[in-house]
């Protein structure tokens, strides 16, 4: 009985994860805003740290 209840247990986490994932592909895909431009990368300088005695 302890056996059968743990696999539905799984049973019931996997249809919870096919249940999420067919909720997130069901909504359509957003349209393509010709106006969107990407921000830039920040460029990182590197800077030296020297110790208390250099």
């Amino acid at each position: 009985m302890h056996r059968a209840v743990e696999r539905i247990g799984h049973e019931l986490e996997k249809l919870e994860i096919l249940a999420a994932a067919m909720a997130a592909f069901s909504r359509p895909v957003p349209e393509y805003d010709h106006n969107f431009r990407h921000q830039r990368h920040l460029t990182a300088s590197a800077t030296v740290l020297r110790g208390r005695g250099s």
